[in-house]
Formats: C-alpha cells, structure tokens, sequence
C-alpha cells in the first residue's frame, strides 16, 4: 500500500500528464514568442524593392522564420496526426502577430508595397501520404515564397519558389512517386503591365523532393485570361510571353508562346516553350543564335547567316523588336521584324523540304511595304 505522501504525488503527477496531453505541445509557445521577435526585426527593415528587399532574403531572420514555420507545421502533424491541409493552413495563419503597424494607405499604386511590408504569412497546402504524415506547404511571405516538406519529424526539405503560389496534385507515377506543381503569381504587381508569375513541377519519394521544371512565364495584364495552367488528360499547358529575342514579354499583340508538359506514368516530358507563329519560332532561334555567335548547322544557309551577320552589324543582339509581319508564298514566307530604334529584317523562310530552313535575310529601311499574311496586330493563329 502507497503512503499517503507518494499517492499525493503520484496523483498530482497523473493530473499534470492529463492536462499537458490535451493542450498544444509546449514547443508552441516557445514557437510563437521566437517568431514574434523575428517577425518584428523584419518588419523594422521597411522592406522595398530592391536592396532592402536583397538584404532581407539572404538575412538570418527570414531564414529563421521559414524554419519556425515548418516547425509549428510539424507541431501541428504531431499533435493532429489527422489534420486536414485546412487545419494545417490555418496552424500557420495563427502564427501572424496582430497587426502592430497600423492600417495601409492607398497612393497612385494602392496599398501592395504596404502589405508586402507587413510580412503576412499565407499557405497552400497538399498532403503527400506517408507514414507519419507528410504535407508540401507553398508559403507566400512579402517579397518571398518558400516550399516546405514537412511531417511531424520537422522540416524534410526547403525549396526557394515565387511568392503567391498554389499546388496542385499531379497522378502519382508508377513508382509511387507523388507529383505535384506550383504556380507562382505576381498578378498584384502594380507599377507596370507585365503579369505572370513561375510554373514548377516536382517529385517526392523515399525522402527526397527532385525539381523537374522551374521557370518563369509572363503575360500582359489584359492577356490575364491566360494567367493559370490549363489541364487537358495528361497535358499541362500554359501561355506565355517571357522576354526572348525577338520581343519584349509584355507586349500584348505579339509573341505569344505555349509551354506544354506531357505527365506520363513514368515520367514527366517538358516539350519547352514555343512560340505560336511558327515562322516567328524559326527567326527568334536564327536571330538568337547568330547574336551568340552559335552556328545555325540546319537552321540557316551559309548565305543567309553571312547576310543575317552583315544587317546587324553593331546593332545589340540581346534587345527586341517592337513588331512583325508574315506573307505567306506557297511553301515559303516573308517575316519582318521592325521597330523604331532597331534595324528592319526580312527573312524568306524555305518550308519546301518540310523543315524550315532560312535561304535569304535582307535589311530594309523603317516599315518596308509588306502585304498580306499575319501582323502582330491580327493575332496570329496559335496551334493548340
């Protein structure tokens, strides 16, 4: 029989264990008061564009912060082994201080860089099975996205993706492999027309997060139509209008671009981004490569290269045209590429053999009479 002192204590201890197991782990709050002072460091820096935005993202503090943030995730998968991405979401959402620095006043611009500066944090959630449970999380944070794997271990794995991210679920591969892909959107972005944003698509198995594809994509505002990823069966397929040669990514009337990725059982088939007109594909790659002094091997002849090499002259390969013009002949065409501060180029482009091939390149003066066929204002039809 127990004295009554050692009942007294085991009692009390039983107590203790009940009322600790039903409440958050006790690393929560140690948690939540590291991530307050972090969180108020960054927002002392009055982060902008530009250096400070720079100085901020290779500083201690937001790499401390994403790490407070897997661990209050893995908290939650510890305490919660049942949680629902929404219930992880929110987890995360909590973890925000009340807002500290007053309301955001609207200039010209609105009130983004406000908010950028406020270092809100916002989540995406997609479970990735497993046992103990493992999440991917896209967080948004000012200026920045992080990618986190996480079960309720800690953080598996931290990738750097752009900010404002969704993530979808892709079918597993044969191999059990999770699939999955995030879209980055910098659609808020008020202080031009260029819109868009990073697509990448990602493995996870036995522990390890492989990186199939990660790009950037950009579009004009008034094209925001296009700004998602289309699903089609087994195809990904997104619009673009990224900076290349021939033309600057923001123009809303010329160069738009597909990129289309196949997901196969096995694997996953990045076809790249192509441009629609696929007379503007073939001079984008000839103006490309003779500007880095590639050889052209099938894409040109000899005496269009030479000629090509001669019009530039001392021109700057690496600027844009501002428009273009196709006349279709038969089983050839005529591209022009004009623009006010840039030489003006025909090329006559050979489809007989059925590739193209470029046989002749000619500069002309400002505008030369071309007739007919697509212009970057007409929309040039786009395969699909």
């Amino acid at each position: 029989m127990l004295r009554p002192t050692l009942r007294l204590v085991r009692i009390a201890t039983l107590v203790f264990a009940a009322t600790t197991t039903s409440a958050a782990p006790r690393g929560e709050e140690a948690i939540r008061a590291e991530y307050g002072a972090v969180w108020q460091r960054l927002v002392d820096t009055h982060i902008d564009v530009g250096e400070t935005e720079t100085r901020v993202e290779r500083s201690d503090d937001l790499g401390r912060a994403w790490e407070l943030m897997g661990d209050l995730v893995a908290s939650t998968l510890a305490r919660r082994p049942n949680a629902t991405p929404a219930d992880v979401a929110a987890a995360l959402d909590a973890l925000n201080p009340e807002d500290r620095v007053g309301p955001c006043p609207e200039d010209e611009l609105g009130d983004v860089f406000c908010r950028l500066a406020r270092f809100v944090i916002g989540a995406r959630v997609l479970p990735l099975g497993g046992e103990p449970a493992v999440v991917a999380v896209a967080i948004d944070y000012s200026y920045f996205g992080r990618l986190l794997v996480v079960s309720r271990e800690g953080i598996l794995t931290s990738r750097k993706i752009h900010r404002r991210s969704e993530i979808r679920g892709l079918p597993d591969a044969t191999t059990a492999t999770k699939r999955f892909y995030v879209r980055g959107d910098g659609e808020d972005w008020p202080t031009s027309n260029c819109g868009g944003g990073e697509l990448s698509v990602w493995e996870w198995r036995d522990g390890r997060l492989r990186s199939v594809v990660q790009h950037w994509y950009a579009h004009p505002r008034e094209g925001g139509r296009f700004n998602r990823v289309f699903r089609h069966g087994r195809w990904l397929k997104l619009y673009d209008r990224y900076v290349r040669t021939v033309f600057w990514s923001c123009a809303s009337t010329t160069g738009l671009r597909i990129w289309k990725l196949r997901i196969d059982p096995d694997r996953i088939h990045d076809f790249g981004q192509r441009l629609a007109d696929r007379n503007l594909e073939v001079v984008d790659r000839v103006v490309r490569r003779v500007g880095r002094g590639r050889l052209l091997k099938s894409l040109a002849t000899p005496a269009a290269t030479a000629e090509l090499r001669d019009a530039l002259g001392g021109h700057d390969p690496t600027r844009t045209w501002d428009y273009y013009r196709v006349e279709p002949d038969g089983r050839s065409a005529r591209l022009m590429l004009a623009g006010p501060d840039e030489p003006t180029l025909v090329f006559t482009i050979d489809w007989s053999r059925g590739r193209p091939v470029v046989t002749a390149v000619r500069g002309e003066g400002p505008d030369p009479p071309l007739t007919g066929g697509n212009t970057a204002t007409s929309s040039p039809s786009v395969s699909r």
